[in-house]
């Protein structure tokens, strides 16, 4: 969890004072100089993504079908109850101001904003800061990344990132 949400924070905008603050921060709380390198390079990151979405690859496809046919049954049956739904477009897009909580509200949520989506958007299974999840894109431009945590073969919580400011730095995607 602390490479995930210290990730997170490292997508912030390198000229944001706030997004600065938060970096060094997780920087200091979770010891990042020798727990999260950022030396990898592409061969490195193939591997590791082949590798997490091994382990995690079935419930990400589950999802990511459940949200493409709109089937809030199977979209619940990915989701755990006590599921966390986080996102941050730096005021520049809409998102949710608050973490929204629970299997229900999530995933009516979910498949609310997937109804008003472009239809032309294709999310890309990948790992995102060290996480199974996908990056949105549509055309050549990324739309958003989405990190995932599990718990007990289930998703426990979404980390949203949409700001165009904190995508600028996404990495050439693995297709799986």
């Amino acid at each position: 969890v602390s490479q995930l949400v210290a990730g997170w924070a490292a997508t912030a905008n390198d000229h944001d004072p706030n997004a600065l603050a938060l970096q060094e921060a997780a920087r200091r709380r979770f010891d990042l100089a020798d727990t999260m390198p950022w030396d990898h390079g592409d061969d490195e990151l193939e591997a590791e993504t082949v590798q997490v979405l091994a382990d995690r690859g079935s419930v990400l496809d589950a999802f990511l079908a459940a949200m493409a046919m709109g089937d809030i049954v199977a979209l619940k049956l990915a989701l755990a109850e006590d599921v966390v739904f986080v996102s941050d477009s730096n005021g520049k897009l809409p998102a949710a101001i608050r973490p929204v909580t629970g299997r229900d509200r999530v995933s009516r949520l979910l498949l609310g904003l997937a109804r008003k989506a472009d239809p032309a958007m294709r999310a890309e299974r990948t790992i995102v800061n060290g996480a199974a999840g996908f990056v949105v894109r549509l055309g050549a431009t990324v739309v958003q990344t989405t990190a995932l945590e599990f718990a007990d073969g289930r998703i426990a919580a979404l980390y949203v990132t949409r700001s165009p400011d904190k995508l600028h730095g996404v990495p050439r995607i693995v297709r799986t």
